[in-house]
């Protein structure tokens, strides 16, 4: 993404739908891009990371 980062994406996804759910996942920062945010990611991802670690975190912001 070159225009805008991934904190600039979820901003501009909530903006658009305010309950969206996110899930930030990245190789390159920690928790602490997003610690002075106004949006947060719902849910944060570190790479590497296992696959189960990922389907458990992309099953718990689906709905019931």
């Amino acid at each position: 993404m070159h225009s805008m980062t991934g904190m600039d994406l979820i901003e501009a996804c909530r903006k658009i739908k305010p309950q969206q759910r996110v899930l930030l996942v990245s190789g390159t920062v920690d928790e602490n891009i997003y610690r002075n945010s106004k949006s947060k990611p719902d849910r944060f991802l570190a790479k590497p990371y296992q696959a189960r670690q990922l389907v458990d975190l992309v099953e718990d912001l689906l709905p019931p």
